[in-house]
């Protein structure tokens, strides 16, 4: 979960840098800072994503760990 936890906060970190790397871009007129603003943003939520997804497949593991353990002989 801790892993999982770093990647959704890393990616939210990643997003907002990139939010801010897009403005400023284009408030300078710089398409290509912009660009890789916009870049940084989708990196971030994808980032974020990838630890959302962390989260649904541990505790899937573990509720089937719990029932097999449950109903062991």
């Amino acid at each position: 979960m801790k892993d999982s936890n770093n990647d959704r906060a890393k990616g939210k970190v990643k997003e907002l840098g990139g939010r801010i790397q897009s403005k400023l871009g284009e408030m300078l007129g710089n398409d290509d800072m912009q660009a890789k603003g916009e870049a940084k943003i989708i990196e971030g939520k994808a980032q974020n994503a990838f630890g959302k997804g962390r989260d649904v497949v541990k505790e899937k593991m573990d509720s089937i760990a719990n029932h097999l353990y449950a109903n062991k002989p």
